[in-house]
């Protein structure tokens, strides 16, 4: 007869050796489909199905999860592809369908409230129903276009409504910064290595690597250069505005150090519109809060003189010569920007149909066929939308972007009233955030100067295929205003908070 002690010590003992020939198993298993073929789709099971289980455990946790490791996801197997005819099932599908999943469970439970909706919700309804009407009239087929049209824009929307819905205090906020600041440092170290080595770590097949012999194109990862600056200049005013907040030396160190990396990756880039992007929210942030005023201003101003005393050297450089006063990308542009307005207005309403830019403008002879996978596009996010999807989806898209700074301008007006009655405080506090409600207005400025840089980038390139940095911006976008709407519903006003 066994006692109760020596009963417990052969019940572990049993349960420990199970779960020891448990994990052998597994181990052989998977050696045994790691090595063998279809080992990628095991990886990407995996992954996924990890995805979705923090998504259930931990929606904010998951949601972040697969953000960071999207980009990722093509060259580490993270996709499943299913074969031809059948939609592929790649983890930012199925991230955000999970997490939209998730949060409408939790919403229809009244675990979780939805902030007010507004015109930015108004314009999102009617960009989205553009264009999906565009897609019937694809000149190859419906389907695909809806698969396209679904990545390009549904998907960072999505994102945007559950970051909106997800990020409802300064906890969550914060985390969400660290994570961009986490996506910001790895495009960052990314694309440095790239233009210095020549060595491009993730090869997006097909792209071209060098403007000339002294200037090499980034195209790592992302494929663009531009579409890695939205992502620098989209996060910089974060880290500008945590600089600001810091309450130490070492910390205020550090965030101007990761500042300097953002400005230093973004030179490196070779973008003209990612230079004016980082300027202007720069200069947004500087007019805002003093303490970056003061690193902001001696900066501009001893960079102004250097390039006074240096300038018939500078004009000589290949940097300024190929790239700086490059008329011939800006003539492509203008190009593609008249033929964008050409079509457009063969169909005002609804557009030559989405995405026939490409096809229609070669077929027309307005552009000639440069290789095989090479397809014309109209360098400007407005134009391309006016044209494919006409004035229906193009309203919507401005009346969106519009929808998101008017929230932000009216919250900043709402706490900034509420602590000082008028505007002129404006530069009188020696941080910018003197008390919770000026840290809230200031989160507001944060997000009107994401959107500048946004739109700026916009401006010179195409949206469709840049999904990465459409969804970084609108998860930022709504995680601020997310966080704004949640904490003013639940305290109005922090007027008198010192």
């Amino acid at each position: 007869m066994l006692t109760t002690r020596a009963r417990g010590y052969v019940a572990r003992s049993i349960l420990t050796i199970a779960q020891a020939g448990i994990a052998i198993a597994v181990g052989v298993w998977l050696v045994g489909t790691l090595t063998g073929r279809g080992w990628e789709r095991f990886v990407a099971l995996i992954t996924q199905g990890f995805t979705v289980l923090l998504v259930v455990l931990n929606p904010l946790v998951g949601f972040s999860f697969w953000i960071v490791l999207a980009p990722f996801a093509p060259f580490w197997h993270l996709d499943l592809h299913l074969g031809a005819g059948v939609p592929d099932i790649s983890l930012v599908r199925m991230g955000v369908l999970s997490v939209g999943f998730v949060l409408l469970a939790q919403l229809a439970a009244g675990r979780r409230a939805l902030p007010a909706l507004g015109w930015t919700e108004i314009g999102m309804v009617m960009f989205v129903g553009g264009m999906l009407l565009a897609t019937r009239m694809a000149r190859n087929g419906i389907l695909p276009a809806l698969q396209v049209a679904f990545d390009a824009y549904v998907v960072p929307l999505l994102v945007y409504l559950s970051a909106r819905v997800l990020v409802t205090n300064e906890k969550h906020l914060q985390w969400m910064v660290n994570v961009f600041f986490v996506i910001a440092l790895y495009i960052a170290v990314i694309a440095l290595h790239e233009s210095w080595t020549g060595v491009i770590w993730f090869y997006p097949w097909g792209r071209m690597g060098l403007y000339t012999a002294g200037l090499r194109r980034v195209t790592g990862l992302l494929g663009n250069p531009a579409y890695h600056a939205t992502i620098i200049t989209v996060i910089l005013p974060l880290a500008i505005y945590r600089y600001v907040r810091a309450m130490t030396p070492y910390k205020r160190w550090a965030y101007l150090a990761f500042i300097g990396l953002m400005l230093v990756t973004v030179v490196f880039l070779y973008n003209r519109a990612g230079y004016l992007a980082a300027f202007v929210v720069t200069l947004v942030m500087a007019v805002r809060f003093p303490r970056w005023r003061r690193v902001f201003v001696p900066s501009l101003l001893a960079g102004l003189l250097a390039l006074v005393l240096m300038w018939g050297s500078f004009t000589r450089t290949e940097f300024y010569v190929r790239r700086l006063n490059n008329q011939a990308s800006v003539r492509d542009r203008a190009k593609a920007i008249e033929a964008a307005w050409t079509l457009w207005r063969e169909s005002p309403i609804f557009g030559i149909g989405y995405p026939n830019y490409g096809i229609v403008t070669l077929q027309r002879g307005i552009f000639e066929k440069i290789d095989d996978k090479w397809i014309p596009s109209p360098h400007n996010t407005f134009m391309g939308i006016l044209s494919q999807a006409g004035l229906i989806a193009f309203g919507g898209y401005v009346l969106m972007l519009i929808g998101m700074a008017r929230e932000a301008i009216i919250r900043y007006r709402q706490l900034r009233e509420g602590v000082e009655k008028r505007f002129s405080g404006l530069w009188q506090s020696a941080l910018g955030v003197g008390t919770t409600a000026e840290a809230k207005s200031g989160w507001a400025v944060v997000a009107l100067a994401s959107l500048l840089a946004y739109v700026i980038m916009i401006l010179t390139i195409d949206a469709d295929p840049a999904q990465f940095s459409n969804i970084v911006f609108y998860t930022l976008m709504g995680s601020i205003l997310g966080y704004m709407a949640h904490t003013h519903a639940h305290h109005p006003m922090d007027a008198k908070e010192a």
